[in-house]
Parts: structure tokens; C-alpha cells; sequence
């Protein structure tokens, strides 16, 4: 490694004897999850549920839904996307593992599904969200027309 006091070459590689000698970026190889959804479809569903795990300061997404917490609009409408579909419940349901080895990707959609009427309920809590400021707005008018 060294020669004459000069530093020649350093190994930074990670080998796990597994194969893809050199990649040291990745670190130790992740634990794979069953997937049950589509690439595509995981990894969005994925990308909004690190989005709302912010937005929600850590709590459960399933538990907002269910207690009907004050969530933005744009929130609700993220929600609304992400909805499974038919095809996605019944394979999700439909698992007969242990819900904890499934990509947490699943995990979420497969809580979800949990909930009743669920595209309903997030329908509803957009149209309070909504609802909430138009009426403030409207107030405010007839509070001038009474003045007048």
C-alpha cells in the first residue's frame, strides 16, 4: 500500500463475496421485501409516502384517514392518487405472508385497504378542505352586504 512514505492506492470497494466487487457507494446489500406491485407503481407510491410521512410529522397515514385529521388539500388529492385499485386490493389481500416482509411500499397500500370506502372518505375531506375557505370567503361578503 505504501511505498517510499507515499500513499499508492486505497481499496474503498465493499465485497460481500456476493458479486459487484467495487461498489462501495451502496453499502451492505438491503433485505428485499416481497413486491407485489408493479416497479413503476411501488416506487411512486414510494416517493409519496416519504412526502407524506413529513407532511404528517410521523404519524400513521391510516390513522389520519380514520380520525379525519386536518390535511392540507393538496395532501388529500396525494392520498387520492395512491389509492389502490381493485387488481392491487385483491393481490395485496390476498397475501397470505407475514405483512412485515412486504416493501413498505405495500405495507402502506396494503393498510390502506383497511380503511372502508376509503376513496370516498378522501373525497369527502377534500371537499371540507375546500368547503372551509369558500365559506369564510362567502361570510365575509355577506357581512359587507348586511353593512351596507
Amino acid at each position: 500500500l505504501r511505498g517510499n512514505g507515499v500513499l499508492k492506492s486505497i481499496d474503498l470497494s465493499y465485497n460481500d463475496g456476493l458479486g459487484d466487487e467495487g461498489n462501495f457507494l451502496r453499502g451492505p446489500p438491503r433485505r428485499a421485501g416481497v413486491s407485489l406491485l408493479t416497479s413503476g407503481r411501488s416506487l411512486s407510491v414510494g416517493i409519496v409516502e416519504t412526502k407524506l410521512h413529513r407532511s404528517l410529522c410521523g404519524k400513521p397515514l391510516c390513522d389520519a384517514i380514520l380520525e379525519v385529521d386536518e390535511l392540507t388539500e393538496d395532501t388529500l388529492r396525494t392520498v387520492l392518487s395512491m389509492v389502490p385499485t381493485a387488481a392491487e386490493e385483491a393481490r395485496l389481500l390476498a397475501f397470505d405472508g407475514d405483512p412485515s416482509t412486504l416493501d413498505s411500499p405495500e405495507q402502506l397500500l396494503r393498510s390502506l385497504c383497511g380503511i372502508p370506502r376509503l376513496e370516498g372518505r378522501i373525497r369527502a375531506m377534500i371537499f371540507k378542505a375546500q368547503l372551509e375557505p369558500d365559506l369564510d370567503e362567502l361570510l365575509q361578503k355577506v357581512d359587507s352586504l348586511k353593512a351596507a
